[in-house]
């Protein structure tokens, strides 16, 4: 299902800054052009480990993320994608995670989610592993079609 780069892992950026915030740019309009709350760069047809998460637009720009930690405790949600648009899927995810990231410069930081925040940033992270939300379903039963007005904000 998607593109055949959706399906493979990124590489790591050894690109100047001046390209690291061109890529955002191009990744920040895509997401804001189709209602999305995140997206990663094979999304734009680029295969590098780069993440945008806005999930109460912030804006965080993180350059090859890694997930450092998630809660045992998971709780059942509804997942789309931009890259698979009118679907959405029921799959468990930890209830809480920790980013730790690169920005534009090259400074390490660290971002805690909870909730929407955590599913977010694991399901960016997955894309930069090669894999998409219906990776993660148990059953195809739990893959949805919904219509295009009610599609909410989606992770990319």
């Amino acid at each position: 299902m998607g593109d055949p780069i959706l399906h493979a892992p990124a590489k790591k950026p050894r690109l100047p800054r001046t390209e690291l915030e061109a890529i955002a740019a191009r990744m920040f309009a895509s997401m804001v052009a189709a209602r999305g709350i995140g997206i990663a760069a094979p999304q734009i047809g680029v295969p590098l480990r780069i993440a945008i998460i806005d999930v109460d637009q912030a804006g965080i720009v993180a350059v090859e993320p890694k997930i450092e930690w998630t809660s045992d405790e998971q709780e059942e949600t509804s997942e789309g994608c931009l890259s698979i648009r009118g679907m959405y899927g029921v799959l468990d995810r930890p209830l809480a995670a920790r980013l730790v990231a690169n920005d534009i410069n090259g400074k390490r930081f660290t971002v805690v989610g909870d909730e929407f925040g955590a599913q977010c940033m694991l399901h960016e992270a997955d894309h930069l592993d090669g894999l998409l939300y219906v990776d993660r379903l148990k059953s195809r039963e739990d893959l949805h079609l919904v219509e295009p007005e009610e599609e909410e904000p989606v992770s990319a």
